[in-house]
């Protein structure tokens, strides 16, 4: 067929401004109907039912307008991406070869539609035997297309079913093999223009429902400032109810470089772990400082040296927002080292003291 699926992108902005009409008319008019009495305690005033109708109305059309708004460009991109992958796959489907009639001869390709309103959009091939007229028709991936006029409505059994075609008007002429019975059907190809009823009121609706991008800006505005103030609500709740370990989070040692070099240094060398030596931190989405020391120790065999250090950084760090990585300490010779990740995140800060409960425990004793 010569007509494409992919529009201009005006059609699909009309398209969309349409829907967007109807939705806020549905609403308009879903509100008008409400009966307030089944819902108040008291009966309402007449001035206040339509004062507070009106505001309903107002409140109701805001967010749809703008929720519409919203979703406008990502929808119509996804329209015509659609169409756009139709014209491809009509354009670029495969032809089924050697087509053969019941009387044996070569059938003609005549046609090729694409079939949409299926799960999955397919191409159907029609083809005409030049000698007895028969059609066939055979999807993209092989599949015999049935057709209901194969099959006689009087008795169910075998049509033999001859066409001819004049301009776009497909008549089709059935006989069955069993029962004699015979019909005929007319199949309209052409691209029909339908006549829509003029809607007086659409223009007019239009402006009212379909918000210019200055009032959908604002609009996206707000709504992420009240995302943001929900997030902020949320977050105030969990701190609310989950006191003790906010309040536990406060005092938190934050410890910079310099000071988690010092407090480790001095609390190692009282174990007779000497020389530690914190090198260039990897920086990603989290800070990770490789560190080595030596232990003085001599007689300190390997597993106790390691399980010693790890234990000791364990207990100097519970308090802070460091931690030893999971992948432990390294061991040769007396060089021993390791990696430190920094904790920076308020979120996995508030994970580290739920979970780590002697952690928690020991900054409660220290307040």
């Amino acid at each position: 067929m010569d007509e494409k699926f992919l529009k201009s992108k005006e059609y699909y902005n009309n398209l969309y401004d349409k829907f967007t009409v109807e939705e806020c008319r549905r609403m308009e008019k879903n509100i008008s109907e409400v009966d307030f009495a089944k819902y108040k305690d008291k009966e309402l005033l007449k001035d206040e039912e339509v004062g507070f109708r009106k505001y309903l109305n107002d409140v109701s059309l805001y967010f749809i307008k703008g929720e519409r708004y919203s979703k406008k460009a990502e929808k119509i991109i996804k329209w015509m991406d659609k169409d756009k992958e139709r014209d491809e796959k009509l354009v670029n489907a495969v032809e089924p070869e050697n087509v053969r009639c019941v009387c044996g001869s070569r059938m003609e390709l005549t046609m090729r539609n694409l079939m949409t309103g299926l799960d999955v959009d397919r191409v159907l091939f029609l083809f005409r035997c030049p000698n007895c007229r028969k059609g066939r028709g055979i999807y993209d991936d092989g599949e015999e297309h049935v057709s209901s006029n194969e099959k006689c409505k009087k008795c169910g059994g075998k049509n033999e079913v001859t066409d001819t075609r004049k301009g776009d008007i497909i008549t089709m002429r059935m006989k069955c093999l069993v029962c004699g019975n015979e019909g005929n059907d007319t199949l309209d190809i052409g691209i029909k223009k339908t006549e829509e009823l003029v809607d007086e009121n659409f223009e007019k609706d239009k402006e009212r429902f379909c918000i210019s991008d200055k009032e959908g800006y604002e609009y996206l505005d707000y709504r992420r400032n009240m995302d943001e103030l929900g997030k902020i609500i949320e977050k105030e709740k969990e701190k609310e109810s989950q006191k003790e370990v906010y309040d536990q989070l406060k005092n938190l040692k934050r410890l910079t470089i310099v000071d988690l070099e010092n407090t480790l240094a001095k609390q190692l060398e009282k174990n007779e772990y000497i020389k530690l030596e914190l090198l260039n931190p990897e920086i990603g989405k989290d800070m990770i400082v490789p560190f080595t020391a030596r232990d003085a120790k001599s007689d300190r065999v390997e597993y106790d040296s390691k399980h010693g250090l790890r234990k000791l950084i364990d207990k100097i760090l519970f308090d802070t927002n460091w931690r030893l990585m999971s992948e432990g300490i390294y061991y040769r010779m007396g060089f021993l080292s390791g990696k430190l990740k920094a904790i920076e995140n308020e979120d996995d800060l508030v994970l580290l003291i739920k979970t780590g409960k002697k952690g928690a425990n020991l900054i409660k004793e220290n307040k």
